[in-house]
């Protein structure tokens, strides 16, 4: 008696997961749609962090030119070198491509901001 209440809750469960999923999944685009299946990607809050990331791109927007401003040491080349390595890393453990953009804004960030010098 209690194994059939308990499997009628999850069907319930179950079945109101699948009604959300749907009533999400109307106003989505298709690539959304299609990583609904990942639940890693947060498909269904994609157009919030979207418009959350364009609102704030202001704010958050790097200075293109500080090696030159900046950085006294380091080399645009030697930037490019950081950058290649962090890829061929992004490669080797088949990271989502947002993983890469982040790494490459958080390297630019600090060295925008903070000066490295030769010890």
């Amino acid at each position: 008696m209690i194994e059939n209440e308990e499997k009628s809750l999850a069907d319930q469960c179950q079945e109101k997961l699948q009604n959300y999923r749907k009533e999400i999944m109307k106003g989505m685009a298709l690539n959304d749609k299609l990583d609904m299946r990942d639940p890693q990607s947060v498909a269904e809050y994609a157009q919030d962090i979207y418009q959350s990331m364009r609102k704030h791109e202001d704010e958050n927007m790097i200075d293109c030119e500080y090696l030159h401003k900046v950085q006294k040491e380091i080399k645009d080349t030697s930037r490019a070198f950081l950058i290649e390595w962090i890829i061929d890393v992004h490669r080797k453990f088949r990271l989502l491509p947002e993983t890469l953009y982040v790494t490459c804004y958080i390297i630019d960030k600090f060295l925008s901001s903070k000066e490295i010098k030769k010890s």
